[in-house]
């Protein structure tokens, strides 16, 4: 039997409605804080995210899918969305005379071992503001993560996370230090960070090996490298979270794992569900991103979440946002034959001409009357539109209601009306009271 490939996983139709519901939350607040969506191929060159991500990531050294074309260039499937969206804001001249507030949303791929809230094709929903420098754009952005987390129903378990990483220079001076630091404890590393000790001793700082952690306890602290100008704008971020009342803790090993990062960078964590995956949303300031892109300085800040890791968490909260799925359907056509099902058609397209929103189901085939009622009832239909040779005969139908409890019980006649073919539409737009 063929099988998905490992780490890519199928929608199937019964969960689709939950990725709907979020993706329309999702879309009605972008559009109140009026950001505009930008689509980017799912293939790049691979230069896209050496150079933008960082060539000693463990995303580029060991995650990304990469192939050579037919023309022998070096192509790959994109590992994450900011580098590609600064590359085609650089090629169609987005950003070169005014601000952009962009989102995506779309496949990603990573090659990492697959497990609970990390697969190998994952879903992301992004959002940059590119071309304004004040640290008034992070804390637009963190008010509109805050205001997400009410809407999903999980405010009380989402824990902001923040930390300034300081700019190039700073850095630069804290990763020499950090270097001569734990050579003095090289035995004592893991395998990966004494690797990154050489290519990229930032991330030894969010290692999960239990020694590595201890070891940071006494590491030099990167806030006691930074600028007046780097702590002031840390401090600014940090009044203001407290004056919004958005909680946060201050995590001096939070990094970031692409090296396109500076300053302000963030995470906020599900510290009760997801087990070791629970960072949901993440992001932070990358003003130097486009100079990889050989292109001027553009500040910048975004975040990313992750589509198909929130949606697991919002199970697990049994958060009420997911406590009700939408109707499967309102009328269901019970047609009994072809020529039924023909006519059956042509007043559902009556119907939705003047009633779009109203959800029909159609039955084709050769079931009896008995069983398509029962699976009317099974898709939750409200009424049953019957078709027979009876009703061809007539110009008639016969309009089953299949949820008595919710319509008068005066007459019973209301349960199960025939009406002529011509007053269908008239009579389905009475109950549902459309004028």
């Amino acid at each position: 039997m063929m099988k998905s490939i490992r780490g890519m996983n199928d929608v199937l139709p019964d969960d689709i409605w939950k990725w709907q519901k979020l993706e329309s939350v999702l879309l009605k607040l972008l559009n109140s804080f009026n950001y505009k969506e930008i689509r980017t191929p799912i293939l790049e060159k691979t230069d896209v995210f050496v150079r933008g991500v960082g060539e000693n990531t463990d995303i580029v050294e060991k995650e990304i899918y990469l192939f050579d074309d037919r023309n022998g260039e070096s192509i790959c499937l994109r590992p994450e969305g900011t580098a590609g969206v600064i590359r085609a804001c650089i090629e169609h001249g987005l950003v070169a005379q005014h601000t952009c507030k962009l989102w995506y949303l779309g496949n990603m791929f990573r090659y990492e071992r697959p497990q609970k809230g990390r697969q190998r094709q994952f879903y992301q929903l992004g959002v940059e503001y590119l071309g304004e420098n004040s640290y008034i754009c992070e804390i637009e952005l963190l008010v509109m993560q805050s205001r997400l987390w009410k809407e999903l129903d999980i405010c009380s378990q989402a824990k902001l996370h923040i930390n300034s990483i300081g700019g190039n220079e700073t850095r630069k001076s804290y990763k020499e230090a950090l270097v001569r630091y734990y050579h003095n404890y090289f035995d004592e590393l893991d395998s990966d960070s004494q690797r990154r000790l050489t290519t990229n001793p930032l991330r030894i700082l969010d290692s999960k090996n239990a020694k590595t952690q201890a070891l940071f306890e006494r590491a030099p602290k990167l806030i006691d490298f930074m600028s007046n100008i780097e702590l002031d704008r840390f401090d600014n971020i940090k009044k203001a979270l407290n004056e919004l009342g958005i909680e946060y803790i201050v995590d001096y090993s939070l990094v970031r794992g692409l090296d396109y990062y500076n300053d302000f960078v963030f995470e906020w964590k599900l510290t009760e569900l997801l087990g070791a995956q629970n960072t949901i949303c993440a992001g932070g300031r990358y003003d130097f991103l486009t100079k990889q892109f050989d292109y001027k300085e553009v500040p910048a800040v975004g975040f990313a979440i992750g589509i198909d890791r929130l949606l697991l968490a919002l199970g697990e909260s049994k958060a009420s946002f997911l406590s009700n799925e939408p109707k499967v359907c309102d009328i269901f056509f019970a047609c009994l034959g072809t020529q039924a099902q023909v006519k059956g058609i042509a007043i559902r397209e009556e119907i939705m001409e003047k009633m779009p929103h109203i959800k029909t189901h159609l039955e084709v085939g050769k079931s009896t009357l008995k069983n398509m009622l029962k699976k009317s009832n099974q898709i939750m239909a409200d009424y049953a539109i019957i078709i027979g040779e009876n009703e061809l005969e007539k110009n008639t139908v016969q309009i089953k209601a299949l949820k008595i409890d919710k319509f008068s019980k005066e007459s019973l006649s209301y349960v199960q009306q025939e009406i002529d073919f011509c007053k269908v539409v008239d009579y389905i737009a009475k109950i549902y009271l459309i004028k």
